[in-house]
This record gives C-alpha cells, structure tokens and sequence, in this order.
C-alpha cells in the first residue's frame, strides 16, 4: 500500500471521492498525488492542508482538480471490439425490434475531451441510422475540449490515413472533426454520483 505524503491529501481525496464518486486505489497514491499538485500549482496554492480547507469552503472550484484526476487515456475508436460488438449486435438488434426509421439515442458517460462519443457518431452514420449522441462529464475542462472538436494526431492513432482524412480536417498541427459529427452530439456537464440521470436527459425509466 502506497502511503499518502501527507495526511491533507488523504482529506482532498476524500473530498473528490463524496463530491463525485471516484475512488483512489492505495497502489496509485503516487499519481493522485502528482495530480493534486498540478491542480493546486494552478490554484496558486502552495499548502497541500490549506487547498483541502479552500476545496471544502467551496472557494476553490472543483473542477481543475477533477479533470487532473479523470482525464486519462483516450483516443478515437479505442476498443475496436466494443464498436464492432455495437455494430454487428446492438444496431442489429435494434433494426429487427424498432424498424430502420428509429432514431436511437446513445449516451457516453465520462467522455472526457470527446474522442469516444464522436467515435460513436461516425459509427452511426457509418451504419446508416438516425441517431443522437449524448455525452457527459464531470470535468468542465474537459467538455469544452470536446465541444472544440481539434485534435492531436495522438487521438487519431487508431486510425488509418484514408479515415483521418474521411473524417478530419487539417488544422494547422491538429486536425478538425467534421462539422456533421460535432451536431450529432449534445455534451453537457453531469456528476455521475449525485444527479437524476433520467431527468437530466428527458429520459422516462419504465421498469
């Protein structure tokens, strides 16, 4: 079991894990860590027992310091499998039941800067159905990342060059999703561990 450095961040941690649900695993202090001290550099904040006070009175907004603790490996189509099992089984599925005229309604949660719920949206139309795309995330940061919809060619590495260029537009060292897929998908700011999920969304749950 890693130890914490100092006992304040096991206070900031704990603080994270009721305002939004994460968990922090003792093997991975060291990187938690790394990344309170991030979000507290930019904070301006040099005492680690003065940020968790800051964090809690609610002086300090949450948000930088959750994407810090979120924001993880992400690219294009990452699982190839778990888009082809959405393409060969879900959308089957979903013909045979609703009829192609259905419009299906999808909903990635935690999708950081966009990679995943735009992957979504090509797969759509890729398979030529109607559908809507909603994707959420705690991280403010991070949603306006994904709302910008510019990437580096390291969240295109999946990718080969004839579907970076099918899909994507130069930009000067990034590469601009098409417009067609950015309006294919609502993003909205969503704590997974507090809110009404259905309400949120318009949803009605039928049990």
């Amino acid at each position: 079991m890693t130890p914490w450095s100092h006992h304040a961040f096991a206070a900031v941690a704990q603080f994270v894990t009721a305002q939004t649900g994460l968990s922090f695993a003792s093997t991975d202090r060291t990187g938690a860590e790394a990344g309170i001290r991030r979000a507290m550099a930019r904070a301006e904040v040099a005492d680690v027992s003065r940020y968790a006070e800051l964090l809690e009175a609610g002086r300090i907004p949450i948000d930088d310091l959750v994407t810090e603790l979120t924001v993880g490996e992400t690219y294009f189509f990452r699982e190839p499998a778990h888009f082809e099992f959405i393409q060969r089984e879900i959308f089957a599925e979903v013909l045979e039941r609703r009829g192609a005229g259905h419009v299906l309604r999808m909903w990635s949660a935690g999708c950081a800067t966009g990679e995943e719920p735009y992957s979504l949206a090509i797969v759509l139309e890729e398979a030529g159905l109607a559908g809507r795309v909603i994707a959420s995330d705690i991280s403010r940061t991070a949603l306006q990342r994904a709302r910008e919809a510019t990437y580096r060619a390291w969240s295109l590495r999946g990718l080969d060059a004839e579907r970076i260029h099918r899909w994507f537009r130069p930009a000067g060292d990034r590469w601009r999703l098409d417009p067609r897929f950015v309006s294919a998908v609502a993003f909205h700011c969503h704590n997974l561990a507090h809110e009404d999920h259905s309400m949120m969304f318009g949803w009605t749950i039928v049990p």
